[in-house]
């Protein structure tokens, strides 16, 4: 499922969430995540505290942001007690 597809009150329900995304370009999230991407970042109130996560990141280490988006995702499911 694409994350834009997700139901982000959802998430405090989740047992788990694996969260694979690639960095594209200059550091941006693909296409397929960027809603969700906002949504999390945006709301303050979703408690992850009995969720587990993993991020996987896809990228080239050659750029600059290498791996920025999904250490976006691991950095914010953390702020959010995940």
């Amino acid at each position: 499922m694409a994350m834009n597809d997700y139901d982000i009150e959802e998430l405090p329900h989740e047992d788990t969430v694996y969260a694979i995304v690639a960095t594209c370009g200059q550091g941006e999230h693909p296409a397929n995540c960027k809603y969700f991407h906002e949504e999390i970042m945006s709301d303050d109130t979703i408690d992850m505290s009995n969720v587990k996560f993993a991020c996987f990141g896809l990228g080239d280490s050659s750029y600059i942001y290498y791996n920025s988006a999904a250490k976006d995702f691991d950095e914010r499911f953390e702020a959010l007690g995940g």
